[in-house]
């Protein structure tokens, strides 16, 4: 009733009033300062958030990167096709685990050894495999097979033949590996990552610009 009488006929005293209303309303602690403090606070972490995602995916795409121009130089210089390898399975429990990396350096006839590991191609695997040597097999001084088997597996490997002897493993660097074939069984993820590390690279040049132009203003 007080509005309606104040909008059709305001007196100077029912004037005072709204102005002393309006006047206690901005200057109240819940009003609109409290809700742009409120933004602040959640514009500062996902800045952040978004900083570390960021980060994150760059180092990612790094280390992928890396492994590809280090696996294309080191098939020259180790003098086998499969220079480095990560481990996926757990049949070499405890010498190595899923996850670790290993180098491998290619092998002649004569220096085969048994109980050292070895990585081959099987018949029926499209992966190479990582297994240990545990038996040699010769005829009139050739190797004629190889028996191979997984520290943690209860039985033997069928055998093989040298030729499908890729290398030995001469060393190991632990779970390196595991970005690798987390890539490799999400390989959208691996997509989306480059979509959007190309995306952030285009915008920030954008929002620097409007960043400036508003602080010119």
């Amino acid at each position: 009733m007080l509005c309606c009488r104040m909008l059709n006929n305001p007196s100077l005293s029912e004037l005072r009033q709204l102005f002393m209303f309006m006047y206690i309303m901005q200057s109240h602690e819940y009003y609109r300062p409290r809700k742009l403090n409120f933004i602040e606070k959640v514009r500062k972490p996902v800045k952040k958030l978004k900083l570390k995602y960021k980060s994150l995916i760059i180092l990612g795409l790094l280390v992928v990167i890396l492994y590809f121009i280090i696996n294309y130089f080191s098939k020259i210089l180790l003098h086998t096709e499969i220079p480095l390898a990560v481990v996926s399975s757990w049949s070499m429990v405890p010498s190595l685990q899923i996850g670790d990396m290993i180098i491998v350096s290619g092998i002649r006839e004569g220096e085969v050894k048994e109980e050292v590991i070895i990585v081959y191609k099987s018949h029926v695997r499209a992966e190479p495999t990582v297994h240990r040597l545990i038996k040699v097999y010769e005829e009139n001084g050739v190797i004629s097979k190889l028996v191979t088997k997984g520290d943690a597996n209860l039985v033997a490997d069928y055998p093989i033949s040298f030729s499908q002897v890729k290398g030995v493993v001469v060393f190991n660097i632990p779970y390196i590996g595991i970005l690798k074939l987390f890539f490799e069984k999400y390989p959208f993820i691996y997509v989306t990552a480059i979509i959007i590390l190309l995306i952030s690279v285009i915008l920030s040049p954008e929002e620097k610009k409007a960043k400036r132009n508003k602080s010119t203003d």
